[in-house]
């Protein structure tokens, strides 16, 4: 039974060696990749690139503070000059659009199927 239990202690030391050594190397691998994102970060802030601001996105001219967006799109950005849809080339269906509005806004009004009597 001694043995056993010194076979048995043994074995933990061991195991507990593996342990450690593989903490050392988890620990070795995060300074590494700590670093590297140091360094990255370095680079980064070094080269910062200047934002261009907003433009048209058809004349490419500065926006100023009023841009105008479209429902065609709403990421693209336009001028005064562009702001209408026959100006840029709108694929939004603004006739469709404004049907559908008036056929939700006014409902249609019918007489009472039942006449009154007096």
């Amino acid at each position: 039974m001694i043995i056993i239990n010194m076979d048995f202690k043994i074995k933990n030391k061991k195991d507990n060696n593996e342990k450690e050594e593989l903490v050392e190397i988890q620990e070795k691998e995060t300074i590494k990749d700590n670093n590297i994102k140091r360094s990255e970060s370095r680079k980064k802030s070094k080269k910062k690139k200047k934002k261009k601001g907003d433009r048209c996105f058809i004349c490419n001219k500065k926006v100023g503070l009023v841009t105008f967006t479209c429902k065609c799109s709403s990421i693209n950005l336009y001028c005064s000059k562009h702001r209408m849809p026959e100006s840029h080339s709108c694929t939004y269906d603004w006739i469709k659009d404004a049907k559908v509005k008036l056929i939700k806004e006014n409902p249609i009004i019918e007489n009472s199927k039942l006449d009154i009597i007096k």
